[in-house]
């Protein structure tokens, strides 16, 4: 199986990200005016592709004068889960979100989402708080953090890489 590639998304990835979007979410969902406006802007959104079909993405919002980075939404397709997409889309982000100065990532999960905390404590986000209620069905949401370091970015240069060829 060929190796998808991470890219800025673009115009015409909106349709698939509208199918990932509504595939993956039951509800609070990205609209695609929302999509739009952040391929527009062309930071933070990054998208996993082959073959011409996105197979997932990872949103990361930035704001000035603030050196902590917010990890918005990952989606990885269906039929892709499990095979370290969304580990390989994380580690994107966080290079990212290093490159542009920040020091720590910052996200929200569902607290019935067990395979997504998995992955983010898989990656050394540890929990800071608790928020009932947060999504749009009353669902808790866990804040989680990771600092980002010299030493853990590397380390995710050096697994992309590997990744990319086929080393893993």
């Amino acid at each position: 199986m060929k190796t998808s590639v991470l890219r800025k998304a673009q115009h015409q990835d909106l349709p698939l990200l509208m199918a990932i979007e509504e595939t993956v979410f039951p509800g609070d969902r990205i609209s695609s005016t929302s999509f739009q406006r952040f391929i527009k802007k062309n930071e933070g959104l990054v998208v996993a592709e082959q073959n011409g079909l996105i197979l997932g993405y990872v949103l990361t919002l930035y704001r000035a004068r603030t050196s902590i980075a917010r990890l918005y939404s990952l989606a990885v397709a269906p039929a892709t889960q499990g095979k370290g997409l969304g580990k390989r889309l994380m580690q994107q982000a966080e290079q990212d979100a290093w490159e542009k100065g920040c020091i720590a990532l910052r996200l929200e999960v569902r607290s019935d989402n067990q395979k997504a905390q998995s992955l983010y404590q898989s990656l050394g986000y540890t929990e800071r708080g608790r928020s009932p209620g947060y999504y749009e069905d009353g669902q808790e949401a866990i804040r989680l953090e990771k600092l980002l370091t010299l030493d853990s970015v590397q380390t995710t240069v050096e697994r992309i890489i590997r990744f990319e060829r086929g080393i893993l």
